[in-house]
Parts: C-alpha cells; structure tokens; sequence
C-alpha cells in the first residue's frame, strides 16, 4: 500500500498543478492537440506513422519545399508516446507563462523558442552538409516535438517561480536541457540550449519592461 504521507502530498501536488492549469486555455488546447495527434499517429501502421511524421519535420528538406507549413505543424507532432511524459510540465510552463504576461506573448515566447532554435539548427546543418562535415542525409533527418518550445518557456518563467524554489528550479531546467548536450552532443540538444538562451533573453527584458513601467507610475504618482 501507498504510504499516507505520500499518497498526500501526491494529492496535493495534484491538486495545486490542476489550480495552476485549469484557467489556461493555452495550455490545454496546446496540449489536447498534441495528445490527439498523438493518439492519432500512435492508431495508423508504423510506416503511414514514419511517413507523416517526416513530412511533418523541420528537416533541411522540407523547410526548403514548405517552411511555414511544417514551422507550424511540428510544433504539434511527437515521434512516439513516450514523448508525451512532457505534457504535464508543459501545461504548467505555458500556464504560468500566461498568467503573467497573457495568451497572445506566451505563444509568441514558444513560437520564438521553436521556431528560433530550429532555424538555427537548420543553419548549422546546411553549414556542415556544405562543408563535407557532415553526409547529406542528414538533410532528411526527422525533428518534430514540443521541446523546443517548452524550453524557451521554461526559461521564461524564471523569475516567476518563487524564491526559496528558484535556485533548484533553475538547476533542474539546465540539467535537462543542457546536460545531454555536454554527454551526448546532438544538433536536438544544441536546439534545447538555443531555446532557453532565447527564453532567458525574453525574461530579462519582460524585466526590464516591468521595471520601466513600474517607476513610470511611481514618478507618475509623486507628481
């Protein structure tokens, strides 16, 4: 049996994510479309799946035939349900991104971090297939997911994740996203690092803004 004090505060956690969540719509109709087409892709034969999903990725191919198209439609695809473990963390990054500065600049800061990171990688790609560093199949290679955007949010929202937890938030964030790409150095990890450096950038000038703003009304009050 579940100890009482786990099963608790497992209770709790639950409970205070669903608070967290519950009002943002851009968090779960984000994460209701890439759920359903998970369970789409996950229902039709493994090479109908292979297939879409490579039409669906950012590779160098496909950005050159289509950009716009699969820019906004990999955002949306997971390659497999194990990938769908990151839908609950993304619910809460993108709710809590949303109850601070609203719905229109939360989808821009995760459209800057997926959009950004992949046509940065897209450049080092072509770079190296040009320069004989790498073989030009890996101008097909799949890179579909949610990541990308996520860890542009999760950057984001730092300064928003309170104080006592900030420290080992931030150290959570980085080990993720950064510590595969010192062990195990793919141009996926070097897209995850892009993104938080992106989302980083974004926080510290909603900061600065923030801040702008705030002694405008205090100068606006004493006068």
């Amino acid at each position: 049996m579940i100890h009482p004090q786990f099963r608790n505060a497992a209770l709790r956690l639950g409970s205070a994510w669903l608070n967290a969540v519950r009002r943002s719509d851009v968090a779960i109709v984000y994460a209701g479309i890439v759920t359903i087409v998970a369970v789409i892709l996950s229902l039709v034969p493994d090479r109908v799946h292979d297939s879409l999903v490579l039409s669906s990725s950012t590779n160098l191919e496909n950005l050159r035939e289509h950009p716009l198209l699969v820019l906004a439609v990999s955002a949306f695809v997971v390659a497999s349900w194990a990938s769908l473990w990151q839908i609950p963390f993304l619910m809460l990054a993108y709710a809590t991104a949303q109850r601070w500065v609203g719905r229109v600049a939360t989808i821009f800061v995760a459209g800057l971090g997926h959009v950004g990171a992949t046509l940065f990688v897209s450049v080092l790609i072509s770079s190296g297939i040009t320069h004989g560093q790498l073989a030009r199949s890996v101008a097909r290679t799949s890179d579909v997911g949610v990541s990308y955007g996520l860890a542009c949010v999760a950057a984001f929202i730092a300064s928003q994740v309170p104080h006592r937890w900030r420290l080992l938030y931030l150290a959570v964030v980085l080990t993720y996203f950064v510590g595969p790409l010192l062990l195990s150095p793919n141009f996926t990890y070097v897209g995850h690092v892009t993104a938080l450096a992106l989302g980083f950038g974004l926080a510290l000038l909603a900061a600065r803004a923030a801040a702008v703003e705030h002694d405008r009304l205090d100068h606006g009050v004493e006068r």
